[in-house]
């Protein structure tokens, strides 16, 4: 197990993706880097460096600077989207997350689970980011805990289960939207700046008229793998 003081760099890998997340030294969690796995310990070891704004690895890929939390918080200084927002039982509306430590798991030969714990240094409000990697299917699979042991009942605004930050320069959208006998009809669209929200108002009925499923791409349209042939028969 780490702990702050050694801000560490947090490698969650599969066969062919990273997800890399560091401790600054204000003791916040950054997403440091994602996308193709990285195959040089150098790119790694200028992660280790602090805060060098952004660096190229040998494939040319830019590993992204130390702008975006893991877990953003509310009504501090982060300029984003939050992943959490709180009131706490005294009326504050600030939350920060800093950094305390993580394991990393080995559940089976070919999935891991990394397991993060956050803190706000004032308030006793503790927060668990879950990164469950598939090494072989290439997936990670993300959920968050979040607890807290104020005196009175806190008001919690906004929960998300995974927060990623993506760097291109634009974005295609996949969705599927349908109804009785005509669902999950494919549609595909660049986004444009803005807040793209997709959502249903029948409860556990969302495959009716928005299947709960969704795909990005960057730079361009998503393209099938052509490995992956279809069956017939």
């Amino acid at each position: 197990m780490a702990h702050a003081q050694e801000c560490p760099v947090i490698r969650i890998e599969t066969k062919n993706t990273a997800l890399i997340l560091k401790a600054g030294r204000n003791r916040q969690l950054y997403q440091a880097y994602l996308g193709t796995r990285l195959n040089c310990n150098s790119a790694y070891d200028a992660l280790a460096r602090e805060n060098t704004k952004s660096f190229v690895v040998n494939d040319g890929n830019p590993l992204v600077d130390l702008r975006h939390l893991a877990y953003p918080t509310h009504g501090t200084e982060n300029l984003f989207e939050p992943a959490i927002r709180l009131t706490h039982d005294d009326g504050n509306p600030s939350l920060e997350l800093v950094y305390l430590s993580h394991t990393t798991l080995e559940k089976d030969d070919h999935t891991s689970e990394t397991i993060i714990r956050l803190k706000d240094p004032q308030y006793p409000v503790d927060v668990t980011l879950h990164y469950k990697s598939f090494h072989d299917q290439d997936a990670i699979e993300q959920w968050v805990e979040i607890q807290h042991q104020e005196k009175n009942p806190v008001m919690l605004y906004n929960y998300a289960s995974s927060m990623l930050h993506l760097n291109a320069n634009n974005y295609w959208l996949t969705q599927y939207h349908g109804d009785w006998a005509k669902e999950a009809r494919m549609q595909e669209s660049e986004l444009t700046r803005g807040t793209k929200v997709i959502d249903s108002k029948l409860g556990v009925r969302t495959n009716m008229y928005h299947t709960p499923v969704f795909f990005l791409s960057m730079n361009s349209k998503a393209e099938a793998d052509p490995e992956v042939r279809p069956r017939s028969g």
